[in-house]
């Protein structure tokens, strides 16, 4: 039953007794009781403006060319070589004084003195073949001893150190050799150093420091063991020990010729300042191997930390003409290969080349690792033919199958920069296949599926990833890898890999610099794959976990555009504001805004829309979009009642692209001003050429105009198009009132049945529903036909038992209220029919008649004198019923009451009259 949208004030009518008021709630539709009119309102065309939606899809992944792994040979600065400490002016035992020598000739004791004279100026190459006779040919133990320790000392020197240290063994074991013991272990712990035993060297230093001993020697066996604790990794340790010696002027100290392996241990424990300083002066110190060698130490650091000027410096000094003259190879292939980065560092590569092949010359193993190097630099220079020239140099001269797979992949690469795909693919194929090389296969395998990416071959790549999937990889190539597989399978429509691809990434790599870009990427691929839900809750995470992110703005923009389009238009909003706060400054913020603007007119909220969309169409004129949002605007307008300031914005919209939701607006917006004309020719263009939507409307449109103009034909015409094409749409009831009253003035009873009864199948609870079975039976009556009037009250009391329509059909046959001309008049003579039925009828349809012009008084009054006249018939419960609604109205609460019990007290009241009445008192009692 409709709600009392036309109330009118009441007059109570003249000389009646009691007071009485307008119906209450529960009676609202009998205020409105008289016939509604029969027209066809502008509907609200707002909601034809569709959402707008930014022109956005999965954010594009910079997908890194996979790095180049590192060179499988290792290369870094070099430390001091243990040859080296052969160099050092480590002590010896004293000489002991003697006759001079007079005769090579003489006894051991003259020999002896000879050798010692020798000894004492250096001369260990003249000396060792003396002492080798004198400890084969003496029997003086004393003799032989001393000569055998000379003996060790001088094949130190000479470079044979195994025979020495196992001299050295005999004279620390001998029982008489008391003062040259701790000389004997001294030498035997320096020959170990030099031969590599650290371990046996730093315990023989050990034993030496905790146990009696010279002064000099002291010195000597602490410098040792410095040595070896550095040599075995124990830097802290080595510094500590060399740290008692910084105080005692010598040879052996941290400044003086233990400088390289004293610099070395400070910077392996951070201290890189303080060996550099360390080192700096000895540039100009006399050229001595431990300068020398502390040189290239000071070039290759200042290489490692970017100095490329101290480097040049340093290598230069030691390489200075005559080249390499004086250097032991390893020196000279340590600072060849030191100067050869160092000018590759400064971009100087002809320069560099030169010291290449001399790197060759030398046969030095520093050449391999140091041509991967600068050939890797060249790649990263776009040196891409200089790259692949020295790759094809490692492939001619090593065999080492990792070497080889490094090679082919930087021979790929560079091949690549140059634009030879077909050619890089080829080396990656090699490396493949390469036995010995399967490290390398992993990168090869990206490499692979990287360029079948880029070919769009998105399938094959996926094949290449595949087999990785079980492969532990190194965390660059790891990302990498899930990158290619998300893109290419969200490529082909593969969500579910795309989907887990996206997913690994952001669990093993959250802070990945691409993060937030595979996360939208996850809510797109969610997103294609139908789960709407899944994919709001991914752009909505997007911009939480990332909110300083260009894909902030994008994530909250896509989810605000699922909750429009799902209907949530509260979060929606929420949304949209927050689209606005993080993307204020970006193009995807119009849309934002324009959508905030449709949604305020959706909601009903039509003059704060009216004021956004106005100045969203005066900042945004060349907007893609700006057509949708005129016509937002002028339909905005035009719900709010202003189809003259509507008119301008849908004419300019129609023009901006808007096509027939602007033309539609403009026709309805030229009815609602009256001019017929012009609104059926703008309708009947969307009839003609618009979508079926947009068609149903027009015919809607057409048939309000032909209301307008009275033409019954058309508008039924016009109307029943307009069901056909949306028959449960929001104009439907309307459309069915119309058709269902114009039948009935046209005497066409079923079709008039047939609307009024599926209106109020379709539409039980809409307001006109009632109105038609009643204006159908009315119709019926008056014109004399008693099967129609009947079946329309009977439905109308059927399904609308409170309604003021609902009742029974007026008394056909003979005169009738209708022959009489109508009206209260033409129903009084019956009230003293002798038939009590009519009579009671006749006093319902004058209550009903009063009740419709707000008369609740007399309403009651008759309605009282139906129940007197037939106490126990329908028609009395009626009379009942109303005009306990009427005492209601009038706040006779209490009288009203005793009439809904006295109706409910019955036992053959029927249903609808029964739950009609339980719904008025239960009313009374709210």
């Amino acid at each position: 039953m409709r709600p009392a949208t036309r109330p009118r004030r009441a007059e109570p009518r003249r000389g009646a007794g009691g007071v009485l008021a307008v119906l209450v709630l529960a009676w609202l539709g009998l205020c409105a009781a008289s016939p509604r009119p029969l027209e066809l309102p502008v509907p609200n065309l707002v909601p034809l403006v569709p959402w707008v939606t930014a022109p956005l899809d999965k954010p594009a992944l910079q997908i890194a060319w996979p790095p180049l792994p590192l060179p499988p040979l290792a290369l870094s600065a070099p430390s001091p070589s243990p040859e080296l400490v052969g160099s050092l002016r480590r002590p010896t035992a004293p000489l002991r004084r003697g006759q001079p020598c007079a005769t090579w000739l003489g006894g051991a004791t003259d020999r002896l003195a000879c050798a010692r004279a020798q000894l004492a100026r250096s001369q260990w190459a003249e000396a060792a073949p003396t002492l080798e006779a004198l400890v084969r040919a003496t029997g003086d133990a004393a003799t032989r001893l001393e000569a055998l320790y000379w003996l060790a000392e001088a094949y130190d020197r000479l470079g044979r150190v195994v025979e020495a240290e196992e001299l050295f063994g005999q004279v620390a074991a001998a029982p008489a050799a008391d003062d040259l013991r701790p000389w004997a272990l001294h030498g035997r712990g320096w020959a170990a150093l030099r031969r590599g035993d650290a371990e046996r060297a730093r315990a023989i230093f050990a034993e030496l420091l905790g146990a009696p001993r010279p002064d000099a020697l002291a010195r000597g066996a602490r410098a040792g063991l410095g040595l070896s604790l550095a040599a075995l990794g124990r830097f802290d340790a080595a510094l500590e020990v060399w740290h008692r010696l910084e105080a005692e002027p010598a040879a052996l100290s941290p400044a003086g010729d233990l400088a390289p392996w004293y610099a070395d241990a400070l910077r392996r424990t951070g201290r890189v300042d303080d060996a550099v300083a360390l080192l700096g002066p000895l540039a100009s110190a006399p050229r001595t191997p431990a300068v020398t060698a502390a040189l290239v130490q000071l070039g290759w650091w200042g290489l490692e930390a970017g100095r490329a000027d101290a480097a040049l410096a340093a290598f230069r000094t030691v390489l200075a003409p005559p080249p390499g003259g004086g250097l032991d190879p390893t020196t000279r292939a340590a600072a060849e290969a030191g100067l050869a980065l160092t000018l590759v560092a400064t971009g100087d590569w002809s320069a560099a080349l030169p010291h290449l092949a001399r790197l060759d010359g030398l046969r030095s193993p520093l050449g391999p690792p140091v041509r991967m190097r600068v050939a890797a630099a060249a790649l990263a220079h776009r040196q891409g033919a200089l790259a692949a020239e020295l790759a094809h140099e490692l492939l001619a001269t090593s065999a080492a199958p990792l070497v080889r797979g490094w090679a082919l992949l930087l021979k790929g690469d560079a091949l690549r920069a140059q634009g030879d795909d077909d050619g890089a693919r080829a080396q990656y194929e090699l490396v493949r296949g390469l036995e010995g090389a399967r490290a390398l296969e992993a990168d090869a395998a990206i490499r692979l599926a990287r360029l079948d990416v880029e070919l769009r071959d998105f399938r094959r790549a996926l094949r290449e990833l595949a087999v990785l999937r079980a492969t532990e990889l190194p965390p660059a190539l790891r990302v990498t890898a899930l990158l290619l597989e998300g893109e290419a399978a969200y490529q082909v429509g593969d969500w579910p890999t795309a989907r887990e691809a996206y997913r690994r990434l952001l669990v093993e790599f959250p802070a990945d610099p691409q993060a937030a870009v595979a996360h939208l990427a996850l809510a797109w691929a969610l997103l294609r794959a139908g789960d709407r839900a899944a994919a709001q809750a991914e752009f909505l995470a997007v911009a939480r976990r990332y909110p300083a992110s260009p894909a902030a703005g994008d994530a909250l923009l896509l989810a605000a555009e699922l909750a429009l389009q799902d209907g949530d238009l509260v979060h929606a909003r929420d949304l949209l504001e927050r689209t606005l706060t993080v993307a204020r400054t970006s193009r995807r913020a119009e849309f934002a805004w324009l959508n905030r603007g449709l949604l305020l007119a959706r909601t009903g909220r039509l003059e704060e829309a009216e004021r956004e969309l106005d100045i969203w169409v005066a900042r945004n004129p060349t907007s893609p979009v700006v057509g949708w949002a005129l016509a937002a605007l002028g339909l905005t307008r035009l719900a709010r009642g202003a189809p003259a300031e509507a008119a301008p914005a849908l004419a300019r919209a129609e023009r901006e692209g808007a096509g027939d939701v602007a033309t539609l607006g403009l026709g309805f917006a030229a009815l609602a001003q009256g001019r017929l004309e012009e609104a059926a020719q703008s309708l009947e263009r969307v009839r003609h050429g618009g979508p079926l939507a947009l068609a149903s409307l027009a015919e809607y449109g057409l048939a309000a105009v032909a209301l307008a103009r009275r033409d019954a034909r058309g508008a039924r015409h016009a109307a029943e198009a307009a069901l056909a094409a949306d028959p449960r749409g929001p104009l439907a009831p309307r459309l069915l009132y119309v058709l269902a009253t114009l039948a009935a003035r046209e005497g066409d009873w079923v079709a008039a049945l047939r609307a009024a009864r599926r209106l109020a199948d379709d539409f039980p609870e809409h307001d006109a529903a009632d109105d038609a079975l009643a204006d159908v039976g009315r119709a019926a009556a008056e014109a004399g036909v008693p099967g129609v009037a009947s079946e329309a009250y009977a439905l109308l009391r059927s399904r609308y038992p409170t309604s003021p329509f609902a009742v029974d059909p007026p008394a056909m046959g003979g005169e009738t209220p209708r022959s009489r001309g109508g009206g209260r008049e033409a129903w009084e003579p019956l009230l003293r029919h002798a038939d009590p039925r009519v009579a009671a009828e006749a006093a319902l349809a004058i209550g009903h008649a009063y009740a419709a012009e707000h008369d609740h008084a007399a309403a009651a009054e008759y309605y009282l004198s139906a129940a007197y006249l037939v106490p126990d018939g329908v028609l009395g419960w009626r009379g009942l019923l109303y005009a306990g609604l009427s005492l209601a109205a009038q706040r006779e609460r209490a009288a009203a009451a005793v009439l809904y019990r006295k109706l409910l007290a019955r036992a053959d009241l029927p249903a609808e009259l029964a739950q009609a009445a339980r719904q008025a008192l239960a009313a009374l009692e709210r």
